[in-house]
């Protein structure tokens, strides 16, 4: 029997067709310049996305488009300035740039996003021996994506990126003062640095510490954000209480 040549034509751009649309909707198959990663195929998450996926290619917004993660968190969380930089458009391989001053056994990339994506969401991940910001965490144990014991086990793999100043984040780590502003006041300046010392320096007393911490820290050379990590504090809420009694 002779098949007509149209028949076979039609037949094959069915059958490609429905390849492709099965692919896709188990998230095996994608266009190159789609942004979006594969979902997971079976199990308790299936067709859930899969954090795995994310690529250096990716930015915030891809990711925010693909998962319950917001551009300001994914910020937040790594240390990207939202007013100099399209927090939106940033792309994460620009992290590795950014933190390339790390020690040679510390990486703060795309690994470390997909770390914290899954985490964030609460799907599975496989590659735990990624480096964290300490911002990350501490964002996590915030907003009860962790609980306590969760915390202390990233806090041995946590790296605090505001030790390491970049193109990207130095105007906001380092603002240039106004021709108006006095030199003394310019450094009166609360990030991750800053000591105990620096603030009794800068006017606050003690008792206002005390206040704000709930107690006043042994050693006035403790870092802010280290005595906050040590009392379960949130560092954000204690750098914007601070912050409030120098104005």
């Amino acid at each position: 029997m002779k098949i007509d040549s149209k028949i076979i034509a039609i037949a094959m751009v069915v059958m490609i067709l429905g390849g492709v649309f099965t692919a896709d909707a188990l998230g095996i198959w994608k266009p190159e310049s789609q942004k979006t990663p594969a979902k997971f195929s079976s199990g308790e998450f299936a067709g859930a996305y899969n954090p795995e996926d994310i690529r250096g290619s990716y930015s915030f917004g891809d990711i925010e488009n693909s998962f319950d993660v917001s551009v300001e968190t994914l910020a937040d969380a790594f240390g990207i300035n939202s007013t100099t930089t399209d927090i939106y458009r940033f792309q994460l391989k620009s992290l590795e740039e950014i933190y390339i001053d790390l020690e040679d056994d510390q990486e703060i990339g795309t690994g470390s996003v997909k770390y914290f994506v899954a985490l964030y969401t609460g799907v599975p991940y496989t590659e735990e021996s990624d480096n964290l910001p300490l911002r990350a965490v501490e964002i996590l144990f915030e907003e009860g994506k962790i609980d306590t014991e969760q915390r202390d086990k990233l806090m041995k793999i946590v790296i605090d990126t505001s030790l390491y100043l970049s193109p990207v984040t130095e105007n906001d780590s380092n603002p240039e003062p106004s021709e108006s502003t006095d030199e003394h006041e310019a450094e009166k300046i609360i990030n991750g640095n800053t000591i105990i010392n620096d603030l009794l320096n800068y006017g606050i007393t003690e008792s206002q510490l005390i206040e704000v911490l709930g107690e006043m820290p042994a050693s006035k050379n403790m870092k802010i954000r280290d005595f906050c990590t040590e009392k379960g504090l949130s560092f954000s809420e204690v750098k914007n209480k601070l912050t409030e009694l120098l104005n």
